[in-house]
């Protein structure tokens, strides 16, 4: 295995979830130089829907016949706004967390980007549900 064989990976989990990569960063992917293929990493934006997007930042290292994400990055973003995060960063402690729509940290276990595309999805179905059911402001007149 090599690293273009893991991302080929996450474009069909990308796929599968109805999602696609925002072709205006151009390709997610990028081999370390020199790596022969054995280390990368993924830099850019899985789209939802025209209001919230993923945004994606995996190290990855190929170790034997698998792959070991050095550290990860999952962001969503709704109207702009970040929602929540998770993270594997070896710099902060801990290394693997989540954060929340202030960007606090809270520690939490190791999450694989496919449960976050899903937990993804699953977030801003409620936001978009919340956010009908707000009251609108309506002209009496």
């Amino acid at each position: 295995m090599d690293v273009w064989e893991y991302f080929e990976q996450r474009d069909r989990e990308v796929a599968e979830q109805s999602a696609a990569w925002d072709s205006d960063f151009g390709s997610p992917y990028s081999e370390e130089q020199g790596s022969n293929g054995q280390r990368g990493r993924i830099f850019g934006r899985v789209v939802l829907s025209e209001r919230a997007f993923l945004a994606v930042n995996e190290a990855v290292e190929i170790r034997g016949s698998g792959v070991t994400r050095l550290e990860y990055a999952y962001y969503l973003v709704y109207d702009e706004a970040q929602l929540w995060g998770e993270e594997r960063d070896p710099t902060h402690t801990p290394a693997v967390h989540q954060h929340d729509r202030d960007h606090n940290r809270y520690p939490s276990s190791v999450i694989s980007f496919k449960a976050a595309l899903t937990k993804a999805w699953a977030t801003i179905g409620a936001e978009d549900d919340l956010r009908e059911a707000e009251p609108r402001d309506v002209d009496s007149n």
